[in-house]
């Protein structure tokens, strides 16, 4: 029988690994979800807290309050830490990844592997180009897999909501209750109640919006893990 050829138009050097940038894109963005959620569950605690101390009557003791503000502060501490490097997997893994894809289909429309976490940082244009390209790594990924291109509803809840809870967060940056410099005290602590408010329910739209992208770049890797062509790999298997 004769050998099995790779197609012609496939580009030399053809596609590259990416087991390892997708374990560490993994637990990077679970340990960030995991965090945001913890996160949440903190703000509650600090709101319950002042609740109990300005409105409900509640015996408070001053080390309480000191305890719920430690653990925000470590908890918030360590969610910036994943977020920088949960947003570096997300760098590596989605160049990657369309590099892979235009392997399989060279388009000059597509966007430049580059481009795919750039886009981020573009005023007005990073609301819908990122988005676009992971459109079009699934596109192509999926369609040379021989899979029937759907978009599953994930894809709206991590756009969307990933949307909604940037734009909520900005909000409650600009009310008196989220200033760098604000004092709580009884005769403003409503301000801070407003905006711990807002912050949790932009925490748990996050949450939602991370598991999304897990899902969505969980596909990815399985995808890119199963090229074949008549049993000849197309791409390193080096996910185990």
């Amino acid at each position: 029988m004769a050998d099995v050829q790779a197609p012609a138009e496939a580009p030399t050097g053809g596609l590259r690994p990416i087991g390892k940038i997708w374990g560490f894109f993994k637990w990077t963005l679970l340990g960030y979800c995991v965090l945001s959620g913890l996160l949440v569950l903190s703000s509650l605690h600090m709101h319950i807290f002042l609740l109990r101390a300005f409105e409900w009557g509640d015996p408070v003791t001053e080390s309480e309050g000191v305890l719920v503000d430690i653990h925000q502060e470590i908890v918030g501490l360590s969610l910036l830490v994943f977020m920088a490097l949960s947003w570096i997997g997300y760098a590596r893994f989605y160049q990657r990844s369309m590099y892979n894809a235009r392997q399989l289909e060279p388009d000059e429309n597509t966007i430049a592997p580059m481009g795919m976490w750039l886009w981020h940082i573009v005023p007005i244009a990073a609301l819908w180009m990122p988005f676009k390209g992971v459109r079009q790594v699934w596109d192509i990924l999926k369609t040379n897999a021989g899979e029937e291109v759907r978009y599953p509803a994930i894809f709206g809840l991590w756009w969307g909501l990933w949307i909604i809870a940037n734009i909520i967060s900005n909000i409650s940056w600009r009310l008196p209750g989220g200033a760098w410099d604000f004092q709580l005290s009884a005769a403003n602590y409503t301000d801070y109640l407003t905006v711990n408010l807002i912050d949790m329910i932009a925490g748990a739209l996050t949450v939602i919006s991370t598991l999304a992208l897990f899902r969505i770049s969980s596909k990815l890797a399985s995808l890119q893990k199963g090229f074949t062509l008549t049993g000849e790999s197309r791409l390193k298997d080096v996910f185990e």
